[in-house]
């Protein structure tokens, strides 16, 4: 029997692999090295928070520990893309597509709305610091828009996984 690591405890990799009840390969790391075909020393240390996985080795470990919440962490800690312009979705396990369609509609007026200030600034010309700050709100409730829409992406893809 392994002993208990004291490096990757508290790593969201590690976690998710050792919380991963449906993969078989999750107590073992030189397993599940393996299957997710990713080298044991890399993914030693990925958990041990000395190197930062590829997207695709996160996609991969999202994907057979059952994680989506990975790829949030990814997008809006690791990858410098989604730290500056945002790439993030509800990482609450529970959520399904039905409330993030919800989630959805209820943000599309808003959407619609900052889309026609966004529009009315830039007809404008002249775009003043007040106008930057405007454009600013705009773009967050934009970017609230597109997350709804990664969750209802997410909650497609795991529904699809779950009733094969």
């Amino acid at each position: 029997m392994g002993r208990e690591p004291t490096i990757a405890k508290g790593n969201i990799y590690y976690e998710a692999r050792k919380s991963a009840t449906d993969f078989e390969d999750s107590s073992n790391r030189n397993n599940a090295s393996m299957s997710l075909k990713i080298d044991r020393n890399r993914l030693v240390a990925i958990e041990n928070n000395r190197r930062d996985p590829y997207a695709s080795e996160v996609i991969r470990m999202s994907e057979a520990y059952k994680a989506p919440y990975l790829i949030d962490h990814f997008c809006s800690h690791v990858c410098e893309i989604g730290r500056k312009f945002g790439c993030k979705y509800t990482s609450n396990k529970e959520i399904d597509i039905y409330k993030a369609l919800v989630m959805l509609m209820s943000n599309l007026k808003k959407a619609e709305k900052a889309k026609d200030t966004v529009i009315d600034v830039f007809a404008k010309g002249d775009i003043s610091p007040k106008d930057i700050e405007i454009i600013d709100e705009a773009m967050k409730i934009l970017q609230d828009t597109l997350s709804d829409i990664v969750n209802i992406k997410i909650s497609f893809e795991k529904m699809k996984r779950n009733r094969r």
